[in-house]
């Protein structure tokens, strides 16, 4: 243990942390402790993708426009409207086939599958948006949060930390972006726009769709030659500070280490798109392909089996069932 690694090891080694990874996950070059994730950023960022999840239930099973849940200009050119909470309207009603069991219903009869109403339960309580006279039919929503937006964004408050804005809605933008996220993930072939759940036209979906580059797509676009020219310029520039400064630290007020940053910087950007351009050459290469290597199975006796994962529809069966049990 009290042996030194080998001196090419770790010449390599150091290379590798303070240029290769410095690049690629932009890291900062002073000696500032990173702290763990608060569980409230956790906890808001994660009612935002279930928030992308309710709107793409409602501009499916109610056909309404983005436009129609979210700020967007496009929909609305003299005014910021987006669906607020004096729009809902929540009933308490008796279940036809089980008298002693209460049921909550939308205006819209709308498919269980594609049902929002326990989403909006959720900020509704979140937001303290249900009067005290909750037990009454319809549930009244209490006149203070009737201007409030259901869907909101996230901003940063006054001590630095993520929180979903208590007034201002999500827009077309930030919603546009979440979804081209999201659908990619997913293994749309062509993730399109909102308007594919309001149209029920939705693209072709392959699970089995890559999710990130293969080795060999990634050494290609680490062989790229201008992007090793600007490594090898970022390399000198840094060899240049040390040289003078003998630390990076120490030459963070001159003009080489601007420069230094800026190549940095543009090493990072060059990169980030070679890789969006090596992602899309192979997204588009895997459902170019992916008809042919079906037939070419189903020849060979070997078809493929799409096996469905029913314990998500038990779950939200039961969550609901529940819920209305209440």
């Amino acid at each position: 243990m009290d042996r030194l690694f080998n001196y090419d090891l770790r010449r390599r080694m150091t290379k590798l942390v303070c240029t290769t990874l410095t690049i690629d996950y932009e890291l900062d070059l002073g000696a500032k402790t990173q702290p763990p994730i608060n569980i409230d950023d956790l906890l808001s960022s994660t009612y935002h993708l279930i928030a992308l999840s309710t709107l793409r239930k409602m501009m499916t099973s109610t056909t309404a426009r983005p436009g129609t849940l979210v700020v967007s200009s496009g929909y609305m050119r003299k005014g910021k409207d987006a669906l607020k909470w004096k729009d809902i309207e929540l009933f308490m009603v008796k279940h036809p086939e089980e008298p002693s069991c209460q049921t909550l219903l939308m205006r819209r009869d709308d498919n269980l599958a594609f049902c929002a109403i326990q989403d909006i339960i959720e900020y509704a309580i979140v937001d303290g948006a249900f009067a005290n006279h909750r037990l009454s039919t319809p549930l009244h929503i209490a006149d203070n949060v009737k201007e409030i937006p259901i869907f909101r964004k996230a901003v940063k408050d006054s001590k630095g930390n993520w929180v979903t804005s208590p007034t201002e809605a999500w827009t077309y933008e930030d919603l546009r972006e979440y979804e081209l996220a999201a659908a990619k993930s997913a293994g749309d072939e062509n993730p399109g726009s909102l308007y594919k759940y309001q149209k029920g036209a939705a693209a072709n979906i392959n699970p089995s769709a890559p999710q990130e580059l293969s080795d060999a797509r990634k050494q290609e676009v680490e062989k790229d030659k201008e992007l090793n020219n600007l490594i090898a310029h970022h390399d000198k520039l840094r060899a240049q500070l040390i040289a003078i400064h003998h630390q990076l630290q120490k030459g963070k007020r001159t003009n080489l280490y601007g420069e230094f940053i800026k190549a940095g910087n543009r090493v990072r950007a060059h990169k980030k798109k070679l890789l969006r351009s090596a992602e899309d050459a192979q997204r588009k290469e895997f459902f170019g392909a992916v008809g042919n290597v079906i037939i070419k199975q189903n020849y060979q006796g070997k078809p493929i089996q799409f096996d469905p994962n029913y314990y998500y529809y038990y779950y939200y069966y039961y969550s609901y069932t529940h819920l209305s049990a209440l």
